[in-house]
């Protein structure tokens, strides 16, 4: 019985201590609610460490786009996302510039939440804006989930 628990430490003081990095890209499906429902498509860059028995992904930079349908016209967001996390823990960074035929805005979000890995995400937001409220429908709150499909199985 000591035997194994002393393989079973071993293995988990390996797996902590033995980290390597690895790369990989990841597709991004989400929703969000801040006001008016987006759906989010993208791809992120993330760098993953772990040992020999886990990885995980430490940071992701990506783009993608938010759209919407506001006042019978399509709203694009497009986007530029950086992202860190820590297995339960994230918080991520989206600059977001919302255009549709008519208007244009850019906001900048910082976001804080629960991530499973990065494959699962929910994150709350504060929108800031630099300058008049354009889009008066969106709302300062923000509440994002989102899923992370690597295109390489780290897990």
């Amino acid at each position: 019985m000591k035997n194994g628990i002393r393989i079973l430490l071993f293995l988990l003081f390996l797996s902590v201590k033995s980290f390597s990095q690895e790369s990989a890209f990841c597709a991004v499906a989400g929703y969000k609610y801040q006001g008016l429902s987006f759906g989010e498509i993208g791809v992120n860059y993330s760098i993953f460490t772990g040992g020999l028995m886990f990885s995980f992904p430490l940071y992701n930079f990506g783009i993608g786009s938010e759209i919407s349908y506001l006042d019978g016209e399509v709203l694009l967001g497009p986007k530029f996302v950086v992202e860190g996390n820590y297995v339960f823990i994230a918080g991520r960074l989206n600059s977001t510039y919302y255009i549709n035929s008519r208007k244009e805005e850019f906001i900048l979000t910082p976001e804080v939440g629960l991530t499973f890995f990065n494959i699962v995400n929910l994150y709350y937001g504060y929108n800031f804006r630099f300058k008049e409220k354009v889009f008066d429908r969106i709302s300062s709150h923000r509440f994002t989930f989102s899923i992370n499909i690597p295109f390489h199985n780290f897990y």
